[in-house]
């Protein structure tokens, strides 16, 4: 087996950039062109898995929706205000992780996934730059 079957973005980035700065890797990841925002390449996933019948969602089947709070404890940080955690039963600080899920009883994949900003946040901040997710 070759040794280049499975490259980290490491070294993806050390073989397309000349410096082996960590700066470099994080404008390879933040400022490349991907051909689409996040969003539509989930939608082209789901159109694509939905032509094939060994990955098209069936009746019988399941979208799970579900919210994970990320819990951080600097306040500065993009994307970070305060939610309501379900484990504590009160608000922490952190990020808002909404994902989708497709689950039957041969498959399960992720969707969609999105970060939760609260009313609040976009009046104070407006809408983010670049978000991950």
């Amino acid at each position: 087996m070759s040794s280049t079957a499975h490259k980290s973005f490491s070294s993806i980035a050390g073989s397309l950039i000349e410096s082996r700065d960590q700066s470099s890797l994080n404008r390879f990841l933040t400022e490349s062109d991907w051909g689409c925002d996040v969003i539509s390449m989930d939608m082209n996933r789901i159109t694509t898995m939905q032509q094939n019948k060994q990955t098209a969602f069936k009746s019988g089947g399941y979208v799970i929706i579900d919210d994970s709070l990320l819990e951080k404890s600097g306040t500065s940080m993009e994307l970070v205000s305060t939610h309501f955690d379900h484990v504590s039963f009160g608000m922490k600080n952190g990020l808002s992780l909404v994902t989708a899920h497709y689950a039957d009883d041969k498959k399960n994949c992720n969707l969609m996934k999105d970060i939760y900003l609260r009313k609040t946040y976009l009046e104070e901040y407006g809408t983010p730059d670049f978000v991950f997710f």
